[in-house]
């Protein structure tokens, strides 16, 4: 009976190693979603002032 109740104490404790694992690795997806969310606004709002800027260049190419 005590091997029965060690076997339980070590699955008890992987069970817990396993669910700590997917909470982890759930908690670290969401942070690299939302940072990659940060990074393509970034890249997008740069796009349109690049946009905006290349728009603004027409008067400055004329004054050169």
């Amino acid at each position: 009976m005590p091997d029965l109740m060690a076997d339980g104490g070590i699955f008890l404790i992987l069970f817990f190693g396993v669910i700590f694992a997917v909470i982890s690795t759930a908690i670290l997806a969401i942070k690299c979603i939302f940072v990659i969310c940060q990074l393509l606004k970034r890249v997008v709002f740069r796009n349109g002032s690049c946009q905006a800027g290349r728009g603004s260049t027409i008067g400055q190419d004329k004054a050169r």
